[in-house]
């Protein structure tokens, strides 16, 4: 509920119509076992559950299964506060992007393969606009290049194949230089050790003919220099 206020605090800065709340196990017994967060450009008037979620937010994995889904859009963003990669979820919601936020998980993909994509970088449609919901990842990137000071890194942005490949190598150059600007003024990294650069619809990882699959290839990764 505490995460879920706080999204919502970051939203009602950004000029949005905001509303949180619970969904008791109970008639307001105990703790709520999922919270609500609806943002809006108009004014939010009712306090009906959100059944269609962008994205669900995941902090305890053991509860990870067919409810906590339940209504997330395909190609939706499934975010897991967990220590392991998000390559171990993957095969289980190859319907969703799937990303974990945690420092250790970052610093292992690095050091495994040298690059991690980390889906929980999100940005308004066809804007190098990062999202408020993207602050969880980008403090543990923080986190990773704080506690390894020699570590440099690019930070490449992918897009999918729709449009026009002049634009999206644009957008997504643009997007990549966004998240090197965060990490420099809001968390203090110096910018020599980031480098940003965007690789449009060159790099995919999954097939662009489905929404699933594009929805993989919009992704910004964090690759070892």
């Amino acid at each position: 509920m505490t995460c879920a206020k706080i999204l919502a605090a970051i939203y009602a800065r950004l000029g949005k119509s905001v509303q949180t709340f619970g969904d008791y196990a109970g008639e307001r017994s105990g703790a709520p076992i999922r919270a609500y967060t609806r943002v809006s450009d108009t004014q939010v008037t009712n306090r009906n559950k959100v059944y269609e979620p962008d994205h669900v937010l995941v902090l305890d994995q053991t509860l990870l299964g067919a409810d906590a889904v339940a209504g997330l859009a395909e190609g939706g963003l499934l975010l897991v506060d967990s220590e392991g990669g998000p390559e171990e979820l993957a095969s289980r919601y190859e319907r969703f992007r799937v990303a974990t936020v945690d420092a250790k998980a970052i610093g292992e993909g690095l050091a495994q393969t040298g690059h991690i994509a980390l889906y929980g970088l999100t940005f308004a449609s066809d804007s190098a606009s990062l999202d408020p919901g993207s602050q969880p990842t980008l403090v543990q990137m923080a986190k990773v290049l704080g506690e390894q000071p020699a570590l440099k890194v690019y930070i490449v942005g992918h897009t999918d194949s729709t449009g026009n490949l002049a634009h999206n190598l644009d957008l997504s150059q643009r997007r990549a230089e966004a998240v090197v600007a965060a990490l420099a003024k809001d968390y203090h990294i110096a910018p020599t050790r980031l480098l940003a650069k965007g690789m449009a619809s060159f790099a995919p990882v999954a097939s662009n003919d489905d929404e699933s699959g594009r929805a993989r290839n919009r992704r910004v990764e964090l690759v070892k220099q």
